[in-house]
């Protein structure tokens, strides 16, 4: 059965995306049963009945589509849930524009609200182009092979301590950000420009995090890295590696690597350059949910 969705206002994002929409409707993962704006002019609008809001609010739907922008979206949910509607229920119209988007995979893995935990900047780089919240501390950081290891290896102890700054160490005074230190393990804040502005949004995230559903991903040149990231015990996980290193867990991207001068310092181009809309490698929604045919290429 399609979900039963209400667009709610219009303007410009409405008319860049109404074709994704029309798109999903003609698929049968959606139905438009309302499009509610606050001066309604007419009766219909691109086949759909147009309503005011509060008409829109009383068709019976599933999800509302917010067609004012991600930031406003967040807000209206906010507002609708004083009059009962869930803020899960409140969508920004841009989800449609998301890398291989699909209504009925986004809703699964929305419903999920999936934390993930990541070496470097993919978990928010991934989560920011599927317009899905950050449920996750590690976004706009990276930290180093041997130390994400450990932490993996005891994560929810790792995540009880406190985040401190490291101003003592030669690497922190060298670095033009801050770096913070979790126990013995340090976390470079490289998309931070204090210490403070990074700590303030790691506990916030922190405290979102779904333990019950986490995803972990890695990457690696090194296969024995590899190797032992596919031992720890997480059921949902990720290792991008150059080469094929064997293991199960691992996305190859050995044919996007010819572009890379330094492999050794420059691997994490092509991974993050796989979920940006750089290259064009894997289905983002369809790897997180666990689905198998998540490549976009055959080889």
């Amino acid at each position: 059965m399609p979900y039963k969705v209400i667009i709610m206002l219009l303007g410009k994002l409405y008319e860049k995306y109404v074709n994704a929409i029309k798109y999903e409707e003609l698929k049968g993962n959606i139905e438009v049963v309302a499009v509610g704006d606050i001066a309604p002019y007419a009766k219909t609008l691109d086949g759909w009945r147009l309503c005011t809001t509060e008409e829109a609010l009383m068709s019976g739907f599933d999800y509302m589509i917010f067609s004012q922008g991600v930031k406003q979206a967040e807000e209206a949910a906010q507002t609708f849930a004083k009059i009962g509607i869930s803020p899960d229920r409140v969508l920004p119209i841009e989800i449609f524009g998301s890398i291989c988007f699909d209504f009925a995979q986004y809703v699964r893995l929305h419903q999920k609200q999936m934390s993930i935990i990541a070496i470097n900047c993919w978990g928010g780089i991934t989560s920011h182009y599927l317009h899905l919240k950050f449920r996750s501390p590690f976004v706009n950081l990276f930290l180093s092979e041997e130390d994400y290891l450990e932490l993996l290896g005891d994560l929810q102890g790792y995540l009880a301590l406190p985040l401190t700054e490291d101003t003592e160490s030669e690497e922190a005074k060298k670095r033009p950000y801050p770096l913070g230190k979790l126990g013995g393990l340090t976390l470079y804040l490289s998309h931070y420009k204090s210490f403070s502005e990074a700590k303030a949004l790691w506990d916030k995230r922190k405290a979102r995090i779904n333990w019950d559903c986490l995803f972990v991903m890695m990457y690696s040149i090194h296969r024995q890295i590899a190797e032992r990231f596919a031992a720890i015990p997480y059921e949902r996980k990720v290792i991008f590696t150059p080469e094929d290193f064997g293991v199960d867990c691992q996305i190859c991207l050995k044919d996007y690597n010819a572009w890379i001068e330094n492999m050794e310092t420059d691997f994490w181009k092509s991974v993050n350059g796989a979920v940006d809309g750089h290259l064009q490698y894997y289905d983002p929604l369809k790897l997180l949910n666990g689905e198998k045919d998540f490549y976009r290429i055959e080889k």
